[in-house]
């Protein structure tokens, strides 16, 4: 056989199908969401000044130069922070899919489970490899963040601390262990659907921390202070925080919920997993109350885009509605089928939600546009597994 022949024989080609299939291709965008949530929870700052009227009490807030929704800081455009932050999102969890098979190898093998690496249309050294590179590699965006903002504070318009710059850096390194302790030692483990939970957790402060580095100075305004409350950690706010723990803890209940997904047993694990599911939407909505002492003349619904009182919470539980039905369906009456309906509607129940808090920060064309990723989840979720 010739050089040519070789290159373009199938067992040369790359088996794209296979591999959207290790990572679930269809998941990725349920990523892409959280952390652009996040990010624009932070970016909001812009959004609710340039709606202030003359005069009002928050015109009058001591600020820097208002931003702009295009550029925080001199010369570095927001949406190269936010990019960053998604890449590095995206190549750990891709890392963490191809890794969890990997690992999974043996098992599944024994199951007759179909899976890339089970059915050989992937080998398991490609697949380590890739696992392994993906997880270095979805460090690199976030190393550029610090990158790009150190070099920003040199410019006077912007001051950045160190703590502030490698944020990122460190969310995303915390994130990758949590990522290997969950596909490795602790899979088997009640630890699991912590570990899962948390991976959430720091993917949205990845979005957080990503939008504190972009805004700088903007960072600790008193608006801020108000809108997102005290610093809790580094320049992580309480209200940030509270949404990165109710996206997490959904999520630990949506991997409890899925513990027997392949036998569809009556166990534990389904009704906790729903209440855990329940709970992690009652964070979400209680967020928005978790900030700062407000000033004098401002309530809670000038600093968002929409009321968090009633419209936010009520908004959050019809993105959930989906899930809740299917998950008590399960829970009545289990079958793996009926277990795998509630994880899939709870994963694409993600995306929802996301744009729902979007809307909240920075209102509803940013939302528009965080809420459309459900099209091509929807897509390949009709052609590849989410779970």
């Amino acid at each position: 056989m010739n050089e040519t022949a070789a290159r373009n024989s199938p067992a040369a080609r790359i088996d794209w199908q296979a591999w959207a299939r290790l990572v679930r291709l269809p998941n990725v965008f349920t990523i892409i969401a959280d952390i652009s949530a996040a990010f624009f929870l932070v970016l909001g700052t812009g959004v609710t000044l340039s709606g202030a009227a003359p005069g009002s009490p928050l015109a009058s807030l001591p600020l820097t130069d208002p931003p702009e929704m295009n550029s925080y800081m001199p010369g570095v455009p927001v949406w190269v922070m936010l990019l960053c932050a998604v890449t590095s999102g995206v190549l750990l969890y891709w890392g963490g899919m191809v890794l969890n098979d990997v690992f999974d190898v043996e098992q599944d093998t024994l199951a007759e489970r179909e899976r890339p690496l089970v059915n050989g249309d992937l080998s398991v050294a490609t697949a380590r490899k890739a696992g392994w590179g993906l997880l270095a590699f979805g460090l690199v965006p976030t190393l550029l963040i610090g990158l790009i903002t150190s070099f920003g504070t040199a410019s006077e318009a912007s001051s950045i601390g160190l703590q502030t710059m490698w944020s990122p850096l460190a969310i995303a390194a915390i994130l990758a262990v949590l990522v290997v302790l969950y596909d490795g030692p602790c899979k088997r483990t009640p630890l699991a659907p912590i570990l899962m939970g948390g991976c959430r957790v720091f993917s949205f402060l990845l979005g957080v921390t990503a939008a504190n580095a972009a805004i700088g100075d903007l960072a600790n305004t008193p608006l801020q202070a108000m809108r997102l409350g005290p610093t809790v950690i580094g320049d992580i706010r309480s209200v940030a925080l509270m949404f990165a723990i109710g996206m997490g803890t959904y999520i630990a209940g949506l991997t409890t919920f899925g513990r027997r997904e392949a036998t569809g047993e009556a166990t534990i694990h389904l009704p906790l997993g729903l209440l855990m599911m329940l709970a992690g939407g009652a964070l979400l909505t209680f967020a928005p109350h978790f900030g700062g002492e407000l000033a004098e003349g401002v309530s809670l619904a000038n600093l968002w885009q929409v009321d968090p009182t009633i419209v936010f919470p009520t908004a959050i539980l019809l993105m959930l509605a989906g899930t809740i039905f299917h998950g008590r369906r399960a829970v009545v009456s289990p079958s793996p089928a009926k277990i795998q309906a509630t994880i899939r509607s709870g994963l694409l129940a993600i995306i929802p939600i996301a744009a729902t808090i979007t809307m909240l920060s920075v209102g509803a064309f940013w939302a528009i546009t965080v809420f459309a990723l459900m099209v091509p989840s929807r897509i390949l979720a009709q052609r590849i597994r989410m779970t």
